[in-house]
């Protein structure tokens, strides 16, 4: 995968999502700029909106001129206006984080899922394994969830239509194209990356699997019994995945911090929605919409990340099962104490986290369903008193 150093397939499928990186062609023409400097002004802007809201008590006609989608909500604006402010400030990082990536090396190590855009007129991924047709359904799917969600973002500020003033629906109408802007920003930045995400890991996985694979059949195989032969084999085949594996600790500075927008936008959402749900009385279509939000943020943001670690955790694990049973052939003693230090350093480290110390596995998996079932319980023992 390394080999290949130009993604124009990936490229493409960016700007399509209102996103460009220079560095993914070998030719580094400059990304477009009015990509970040529209996302910037689209987030400070509501930034500003959002703060307005918060301090105003009462309607009024500042309200109805910075355009507030969130009065139909009636009591209940601010929890929602929180739960804006909460992914806005998620595609502020996210766009943060790529622009940075633009001049940053480091932060430019992930691109290597950028592969699965390319060699698409094969039937069968030389990467993935798959067959390109669901390459291209991948990319279709994601690409109409995209516009999808931005017409959705449209369509949120229609309610506000039957309460606003006439005199100020001109204001509510320049902020629904804003807001279906902002929406877009945010899927592209931030949400986009998920499935991405998700590829990458995959991708991982199989390397670790192939890997794994070829040990054995090497180990194996009745030609290759020889105590040189069989130390070339073993010490290849660390040497080989120590190299992949750290394909992963480069691509964590760009993904940990996109991870983590995601995660703290979706958690601080989830749990205002619980609230909402189950103890506030608010319109109907409010309360469906955010049931569907709030599932939405619970699978995309506080679930399948946590199941996609634990996926990429065990494929290397199973590796190093692989590299362990080779103790027992008839492999050099240098070779075996080197395969020793090999299982301490990979075994006990888990390569797919957030904030540095939340792992994506299991585990924390049910950690967070236990946060918020307690902040769930927290809620109705205080609304009791």
């Amino acid at each position: 995968m390394s080999k290949l150093k130009s993604y124009p397939g990936f490229r493409r499928y960016l700007n399509n999502q209102l996103v460009d990186l220079n560095y993914l062609t070998r030719r580094k023409c400059k990304a477009n700029p009015w990509f970040y400097a529209l996302s910037f002004f689209i987030c400070i802007s509501h930034f500003i909106k959002l703060t307005i809201q918060l301090i105003l008590n009462e309607v009024n006609s500042l309200s109805y001129f910075i355009g507030d989608i969130t009065l139909v909500a009636g009591p209940s604006k601010k929890q929602l206006t929180l739960i804006y402010f909460g992914w806005y400030f998620a595609g502020f990082l996210g766009t943060l984080n790529l622009l940075r990536s633009q001049y940053t090396p480091k932060l430019q190590k992930w691109v290597h899922v950028g592969i699965i855009f390319e060699n698409l007129s094969n039937e069968i991924h030389p990467y993935s394994g798959l067959p390109t047709s669901f390459h291209r359904h991948f990319r279709r799917i994601v690409l109409s969830l995209f516009y999808g969600a931005g017409l959705g973002a449209f369509l949120l500020c229609f309610p506000s239509y039957s309460i606003y003033p006439k005199q100020f629906i001109v204001n509510l109408i320049v902020w629904n194209m804003i807001t279906t802007a902002a929406g877009l920003t945010i899927l592209g930045n931030v949400a986009n990356f998920g499935p991405l995400y998700a590829f990458q890991v995959f991708l991982y996985g199989k390397q670790m699997t192939d890997e794994k694979i070829d040990l054995s059949n090497q180990l194996a195989s009745k030609d290759n019994q020889n105590i040189k032969k069989l130390t070339s084999i073993v010490y290849q085949s660390t040497k080989s995945s120590t190299l992949k594996m750290k394909q992963i600790l480069e691509g964590y500075h760009f993904w940990s911090s996109h991870n983590a927008a995601f995660f703290m936008a979706a958690f601080n959402a989830q749990s205002i929605i619980l609230y909402l749900v189950f103890f506030v009385e608010i319109p109907g279509f409010l309360r469906i919409a955010l049931i569907i939000l709030g599932f939405i943020s619970w699978f995309s943001g506080l679930s399948v990340h946590f199941f996609l670690g634990a996926y990429g955790q065990q494929k290397i694990l199973q590796h190093c099962s692989g590299i362990r049973r080779a103790l027992y052939h008839n492999i050099s003693n240098r070779m075996k104490l080197r395969i020793v230090n090999y299982l301490e350093h990979i075994e006990n480290r888990h390569f797919f986290c957030i904030f540095g110390a939340l792992q994506y596995s299991l585990h924390h998996f049910i950690l967070v369903v236990l946060e918020n079932t307690a902040n769930l319980l927290l809620l109705i023992a205080a609304l009791r008193r």
